[in-house]
């Protein structure tokens, strides 16, 4: 019932949102920060968001030039609808309301004014009549002639780049602009429009100089610009300008070269000028030159390099000096050229010493002074090695390569190359011979032609193999290396030889698999590593009583027997008591395709279980650890192999037993004269019933031998109260007896024997 009226609640209240009237969302809106727009007679700014209900009609107006804050206009572009669509141009739109409308968008671009205020109320003259005689601004090329009214400035788009530039009336300068997007000392300026921007050019009347020279009629640098002397610049006050002279330089009028002397007003060759003067009043600051002539040091050979009053370079050795002035020249003693070879200086053309002072004569103001340094080239023998640098002997003594050697023209060089150079303690280079062919001791002579060598060596590697255990195999290698090395990219063959009871497990380095052989590719040092495993084994007389060496060679059928070898086992592991288990540790024993019942399995000893129906007779035993090869043993079944337990108390195997209290047999619990001990022992024959094999003989259950047993103990002989299986044990058997009142006491030898085969001799101590 619940459910049902849950659905028809449910099914009512959906009627009812059926019923109301569906409302649309619609938004208006524009770009410009502060326009606005009306819709059904409302006044919005911005953005508006409307609830209609759908179906209905609506109407959307703008005007098309806004203001909305001085200096930026709106100019209305169009109607589009959240489709995309442009729907008018008109600045009246009527609109349906339509859940597939989402907005309605006034379209239109924001303007900025540029206002220019210049020319200082009129005092200033600006007219954009061509010629020099006035002031002219310019605004993306337009000239200017007047300040742009603050009702009526210049309109432009924004984010529009303009370019705005200012030339100042004669006898005034102009410091550049103050503009809103931060002063600017240059007359043009380039800005991007963002906001409204006023333009203010700053002019200020000039300091008025005149540079000259003498001789007159010579050129100058004025701010890095070479002019024609006379000439009167306009600079602003106490702005700084760099003056230098135009030197050396030619007078064609006079058929002169004229070089830099002084400035008459004093101040360094090139400087900086202060226009500290009263403005509009001339200022003259003039150049003193000096005849010049023209110097030419040479090199021979040509190209080397020299020194020239102090500096070493220079564009050329080509000078214009004064005449009457001194010059230091000098010539390295030995120098290398652009090429690389090596020169030694031999004199100059005047005979002067390497470095000397020269003096300009008059003379040389018609002729010009020329002096030649003249040197001698030494020999170039460039010895290198391939892949890598190594030391080359060069006349008895070590050089690294690249190895340059500069002997004098005609010298004989002695050169060696090393057979074998390490690189690395696995990696080193072997001589291949040089590139030319010659043998690896030679000899060259230096000549005008630079000689190369190249020792062309072979990258060897070395191949590191080894063994684990070290003593469990041996290597071969095809081919075979007295040192292990081997050239680069090599193959070599890696076979290795087990020795017995080991097989390979796995290899490690540049070997991988269970194969005994390999290839190895020497590009670079190898490293093998193989390493082995001992295979299961047993020993040749592996199969015996459990309980010790026994006389009688053989064991008995129902009897614990010990498999005695190595890697019989990963470890140490014991069973459950009863019933044994037929595999522990993923090892199990078979004989005539029988599991056997397992007391432990360790890698060096296994017990367990031979069936109790086995006849007499010769058997294999197959011993199989999970993921190792089978491993067999012969051994012999016979009806009696007496063997008794012990516990080796420094060396001497003392009986395993019990007293009449159940506790254990030892030297420090000895037997007492008179008392019943039982004894365990193994390996006696058959019961003269069945027993399970594998299971422990019930406490309640008595199954006496089938065969007498005989106790030896010293020089007596006693007959058991009882022999047969021990109770709570699989496979064993316990003998009873009672020890003579007269019995000497200490440690007297005891065995028994079965069919006239004796077992293994313990000791039992007696008190």
């Amino acid at each position: 019932m619940k459910r049902i009226l849950w659905l028809v609640l449910a099914q009512m209240a959906a009627g009812a949102l059926w019923a109301q009237e569906a409302l649309v969302s619609t938004r208006v809106f524009t770009e410009v920060r502060g326009a606005q727009f009306t819709v059904d007679g409302t006044l919005y700014t911005n953005s508006a968001v409307f609830l209609w209900p759908e179906k209905s009609k609506h109407i959307l107006h703008i005007d098309p030039v806004q203001v909305p804050s001085p200096g930026i206009r709106f100019i209305f572009g169009g109607w589009q609808d959240s489709q995309g669509r442009a729907l008018s141009d008109g600045t009246t739109l009527a609109v349906t309301a339509d859940r597939t409308i989402a907005y309605y968008q006034a379209l239109g671009k924001t303007e900025y004014a540029i206002g220019l205020q210049f020319n200082g109320g009129g005092l200033l003259s600006f007219s954009c009549t061509p010629g020099a005689g006035f002031g002219k601004v310019y605004l993306d090329g337009a000239c200017y002639e007047q300040d742009t009214p603050e009702d009526s400035p210049i309109w432009a788009d924004a984010g529009t780049t303009h370019t705005a530039e200012a030339y100042p009336p004669p006898g005034y300068v102009c410091l550049g602009w103050d503009i809103d997007v931060g002063n600017t000392a240059a007359t043009v300026i380039s800005f991007v429009l963002t906001k409204p921007i006023p333009l203010h050019p700053r002019f200020q009347p000039a300091v008025r100089v005149t540079l000259e020279t003498s001789p007159p009629g010579l050129q100058v640098l004025a701010d890095r610009a070479p002019v024609n002397t006379p000439v009167t610049l306009d600079w602003a006050q106490n702005s700084q300008h760099t003056l230098g002279p135009v030197s050396p330089q030619w007078d064609p009028q006079q058929g002169h070269l004229w070089v830099f002397d002084s400035w008459a007003h004093g101040g360094s060759e090139q400087q900086a000028y202060t226009a500290t003067g009263p403005v509009n009043i001339p200022v003259t600051l003039t150049a003193r030159f000096l005849p010049g002539a023209q110097v030419s040091l040479l090199t021979s050979p040509e190209g080397l390099k020299l020194a020239v009053d102090g500096r070493e370079i220079w564009p050329s050795y080509n000078f214009v000096w004064a005449v009457g002035s001194t010059h230091r020249v000098s010539a390295p003693a030995e120098q290398v050229n652009a090429r690389g070879r090596r020169y030694l200086f031999q004199n100059w053309s005047n005979g002067g010493a390497p470095s000397q002072d020269v003096t300009v004569s008059e003379a040389a103001a018609v002729s010009g002074l020329r002096l030649v340094a003249s040197y001698e080239m030494l020999g170039k023998l460039t010895i290198r090695s391939s892949p890598t640098e190594v030391g080359v002997l060069v006349n008895g003594a070590e050089c690294r390569t690249p190895c340059l050697v500069e002997p004098r023209q005609g010298a004989s060089v002695r050169v060696a190359a090393p057979a074998t150079v390490a690189w690395t303690d696995a990696m080193r280079l072997d001589f291949d011979g040089w590139a030319d062919g010659g043998p690896q001791e030679r000899s060259w002579t230096a000549g005008a032609e630079e000689g190369f060598l190249v020792a062309r060596y072979r990258l060897s590697h070395l191949l590191r193999a080894s063994v684990d255990p070290p003593e469990a195999a041996a290597f071969q290698f095809y081919p075979p290396s007295v040192d292990g090395y081997y050239p680069a990219e090599t193959e070599v063959t890696v076979v290795l030889e087990p020795k017995a009871d080991y097989r390979l497990k796995y290899w490690e380095g540049d070997l991988v698999g269970r194969e005994l052989s390999g290839l190895v590719r020497m590009s670079g040092p190898r490293l093998v590593r193989a390493v082995l495993e001992k295979v299961p084994s047993i020993t040749p007389v592996g199969v015996r009583n459990a309980a010790g060496e026994t006389p009688q060679p053989g064991v008995a059928a129902g009897s614990i027997i010990a498999l005695y070898g190595a890697n019989l086992a990963p470890a140490f592991e014991s069973g459950p008591a009863s019933p044994l288990a037929q595999s522990i540790a993923g090892v199990t024993v078979r004989v005539s395709e029988r599991l056997l019942p397992l007391v432990f399995v360790s890698p060096e000893q296994i017990n367990a279980q031979l069936p109790s129906d086995l006849r007499e007779g010769d058997y294999t035993a197959t011993v199989r650890w999970e993921g190792q090869p089978e491993v067999k043993a012969s051994f012999q079944v016979v009806r009696n192999a007496p063997g008794l337990f012990s516990n080796l108390v420094e060396g001497q195997a003392f009986a395993l037993g019990t007293r009449p209290d159940g506790s254990l047999l030892s030297a420090d619990n000895p037997a007492q004269r008179g008392e019943t001990v039982t004894l365990l022992g193994t390996g006696f024959g058959p019961y003269q019933g069945p027993v399970l094999d594998g299971f422990a003989v019930p406490d309640t259950v008595k199954l006496p031998l089938a065969d007498k047993v005989e106790v030896l103990l010293g020089d007596r002989l006693i007959d058991p109260s009882f022999a047969g299986a021990a109770p709570g044990y699989v496979g064993l058997t316990a003998i009873r007896f009672a020890l003579p009142a007269d019995l000497p006491t200490g440690a007297l030898e005891l065995k028994t024997r079965i069919n006239a085969r004796t077992s293994n001799t313990v000791l039992l101590a007696v008190k």
